[in-house]
């Protein structure tokens, strides 16, 4: 049983056995720490790059949130593995290729366990980004680059439709 912790960071368990669930399911304990310290704050979440798309899944599965600030956010888990490792690593899992402990994006994982994660739970690709979006009824601002090498400004923009009012 993982023990709910007041920082960041100070979850149970090793980053080699990290999941995009795990670290979902640590924002759920870092705001119900925050719910039941300070009940009439606002809880305002601030998330970039990967922990992004893991914000965005909770803010639509709990409306545990105040406001949700994105900051160059991957919204395409897929999309972004294949412009930086050059390879389509989710389309190659489902495929039946296996990794083992492998770097994605400057952190070694065990890329099956992750990436059967990221596939089973929804968070793998753009349209189970869209799908989380329809269900958020947190305001959401996202900050991104037009240009960036990691993060698609077009599918951005997708989720951003999405949102419809909550953006």
């Amino acid at each position: 049983r993982r023990i709910a912790r007041p920082y960041a960071g100070d979850s149970d368990g090793d980053i080699v056995r990290t999941t995009l669930t795990g670290m979902k399911e640590d924002l759920f304990d870092l705001l119900g720490y925050a719910e039941r310290s300070w009940p009439s704050s606002p809880r305002i979440v601030i998330a970039n790059s990967l922990s992004g798309r893991v914000a965005l899944k909770a803010a639509a599965e709990r409306n545990s949130m105040s406001l949700l600030i994105l900051l160059n956010s991957i919204v395409d888990v897929k999309s972004t593995l294949l412009a930086v490792h050059q390879e389509d690593l989710v389309g190659n899992h489902e495929k039946g290729a296996r990794r083992g402990v492998t770097n994605v994006l400057g952190f070694n994982v065990d890329l099956d366990r992750w990436l059967d994660d990221a596939i089973g739970q929804r968070h793998a690709d753009l349209h189970t980004t869209i799908t989380d979006a329809d269900s958020i009824r947190t305001p959401v601002i996202f900050f991104t680059a037009e240009h960036g090498a990691w993060i698609h400004h077009h599918a951005v923009k997708k989720v951003q439709d999405d949102l419809g009012p909550h953006l």
